[in-house]
């Protein structure tokens, strides 16, 4: 394991994190927590993480459970999961219901312990269903946790891809949002538009491939990024929205995510992701 990682893992006293993260062999203190820390497959990012923040707590979603570790504790359960989705008797309205109660009231009452506490991470088997994930980070945005991130492994250690959960506003066609670029993945397509209509839209996208074809969306998104915006971007000008179906697992969401963010060569492309709900 990179020193970097574990340094981390030492400031933040997550033998947990190290089982989670590495799928190392099951480690006696993560039994209170859950079982299959020491077996979760970690999702993998082939390019363009971002450094692991210091003092963020983690949530880790497993075969069978949320646990969450913060400020050196030891890991908490939270709720349980049953066929890749948490228990609807969990959830605020139950098996459609995307609010998770006990995970809010945790991470509320961690965000009024610690106000310099701004962000959380998220990771989990990355074969487990994009729905939980979005359940996890809803529930985290209601409870005032200002930023989220994805963490992942890549080649050198361990990183992480910031995300966002679109505003009410993200589908609402705004000048001063500039090209407002959108990214639809669905079983078998992969759309690129904008809701500004100066790159596409929803009916005339401006590209329109197979859902495997991530490739030809790199190539299409830094097209965009060189005719459009020089050295100096606003804000606006790196911000893309996604909507995913949510029955994908994460490992695809992440690659999708990898394709969006940055070409094959490290080039920045689109990196403040917004993620918006789509079926499922």
């Amino acid at each position: 394991m990179p020193r970097r990682d574990l340094r981390y893992c030492r400031r933040m006293g997550l033998k947990v994190l190290v089982a989670a993260v590495f799928a190392v062999a099951w480690l006696p203190g993560a039994a209170s927590a859950d079982r299959d820390l020491g077996t979760l497959d970690a999702v993998v990012a082939s390019r363009g993480l971002a450094p692991v923040p210091d003092g963020w707590p983690i949530a880790i979603v497993t075969r069978t459970g949320v646990v969450v570790v913060a400020d050196g504790a030891s890991a908490k359960s939270i709720v349980s999961v049953v066929d890749g989705d948490v228990d609807p008797q969990d959830k605020e309205g139950g098996v459609l219901g995307m609010y998770i109660p006990r995970l809010g009231a945790y991470a509320s009452s961690l965000v009024a312990s610690k106000p310099s506490l701004d962000g959380f991470l998220i990771t989990a088997d990355q074969e487990a269903p994009y729905r939980v994930i979005v359940e996890i980070a809803f529930s985290l945005t209601k409870a005032s946790v200002k930023r989220l991130a994805l963490l992942c492994k890549g080649k050198t250690g361990l990183g992480i891809i910031p995300v966002a959960l679109a505003d009410k506003q993200a589908n609402v066609r705004d000048p001063k949002r500039g090209l407002q670029l959108v990214v639809s993945m669905t079983r078998d397509k992969l759309q690129l538009w904008s809701l500004s209509g100066h790159e596409g839209t929803a009916a005339k996208p401006k590209l329109a491939v197979a859902r495997g074809e991530l490739a030809a969306l790199t190539t299409a998104l830094a097209d965009i990024a060189k005719r459009r915006f020089g050295a100096k971007r606003s804000a606006s000008d790196r911000r893309i929205v996604v909507t995913i179906d949510l029955a994908f697992r994460l490992k695809e969401v992440v690659d999708l995510l990898v394709a969006i963010r940055t070409a094959a060569d490290g080039t920045e492309l689109f990196p403040d992701v917004v993620l918006a709900l789509g079926n499922g």
